[in-house]
């Protein structure tokens, strides 16, 4: 199909063969799943803002919370 879109000289013609190709590359993907875990979080009454981290949030959490002594 690559090829075939090389030779061709005609601009939407050309178009369709790269959809063509775009849409078979796209049903030969893997998806991966990542792994899925399961936490617990505790942490002391004066500590204000504070929520479990579940995504791939590095540290945006933390940044915004606060004591209350």
């Amino acid at each position: 199909m690559i090829q075939l879109q090389r030779r061709t000289f005609d601009v939407g013609r050309r178009r369709e063969i790269v959809y063509d190709i775009q849409r078979y590359l796209a049903e030969q993907v893997y998806y991966h799943y990542g792994p899925s875990v399961s936490s617990m979080a505790a942490w002391e009454p004066y500590v204000k803002n504070l929520a479990p981290n579940i995504g791939h949030d590095y540290g945006g959490r933390p940044m915004v919370a606060w004591l209350e002594r």
